[in-house]
């Protein structure tokens, strides 16, 4: 977590939603060009489903408005 950059606690010292932390990691493996470090982090982060995790990474966005789009409530 700490070498992807995520704050697990907001301003206030509060710990953040689930769904904010699992975005800024997605957004934070998307970013990083070296696809075996991609993979390792994702691995470190999820187990075995990193792999799959990291594989949807640079679309989690596209993904997340084709759910609202077919009704989803993805609780923003």
């Amino acid at each position: 977590i700490k070498q992807l950059g995520i704050e697990l606690t907001n301003g206030q010292g509060a710990l953040r939603s689930t769904e904010a932390l699992f975005m800024d990691a997605m957004h934070s493996l998307a970013e990083i060009e070296n696809p075996l470090e991609r993979v390792r982090l994702g691995f470190k982060l999820f187990d075995s489903e990193g792999v799959a995790l990291v594989n949807m990474a640079g679309n989690v966005d596209g993904l997340r408005s084709e759910a609202v789009k077919l009704g989803r409530n993805l609780g923003q």
